[in-house]
């Protein structure tokens, strides 16, 4: 029995292993700087003592989903901790005013797009993030905007390694499914 007992254990390490090997994300670890970012970004916002918030990813993170993903799940974190009683707005209510007014969803990708429709969706403050290709990775801004008073409050800026360099300088085609729109992103 005794034996049975550590072949199972064996397993379940093994299996435990496995999984988290297989549940880190395909570029690795997260690098550093995106967690100082979300962590100075969500210090910014702790400033202005609101509490609705609007994190959205701009047209450019298509260049890398993960990266941008990453910097609003840190920056959500961080908000939570830090302000209390948070409340995120959805990009689908974002969505839902735009189409109400004649735009496409492909619009709430956009800076201008965003900050014109923030308060109407109960966003008092809006942080974005984009990307910036880079020959040897990508400039992640983000820009934190009190879209009661209409005005940017802070810009930050880091450098993000690509785990694979690429020197393709071709632009990347992101078609809309639904409206049939493309998006052109250029690597420059």
């Amino acid at each position: 029995m005794n034996r049975l007992l550590t072949k199972a254990l064996y397993s379940y390490v093994l299996c435990a292993a496995a999984l988290c090997l297989f549940s880190l994300p395909v570029s690795g670890q997260t690098p550093a700087e995106i967690a100082t970012l979300a962590s100075r970004t969500a210090e910014r916002v702790a400033k202005t003592h609101q509490l609705h918030l609007f994190v959205a990813g701009l047209q450019e993170c298509r260049l890398d989903t993960e990266v941008c993903s990453s910097f609003e799940a840190y920056v959500r974190a961080d908000l939570e901790k830090m302000i209390p009683g948070t409340r995120f707005i959805k990009r689908e209510s974002v969505i839902n005013i735009l189409e109400g007014r004649g735009f496409i969803a492909l619009d709430a990708y956009f800076p201008d797009v965003l900050k014109a429709v923030a308060t109407s969706a109960g966003a008092d403050i809006l942080v974005t993030d984009s990307l910036q290709w880079q020959s040897d990775g990508y400039a992640l801004t983000i820009e934190v905007y009190d879209a009661v008073q209409g005005k940017k409050l802070e810009q930050f800026r880091a450098m993000i390694p690509r785990p694979v360099p690429d020197s393709g300088g071709e632009p990347l085609v992101f078609k809309d499914p639904e409206s049939g729109a493309s998006v052109i992103i250029f690597r420059r």
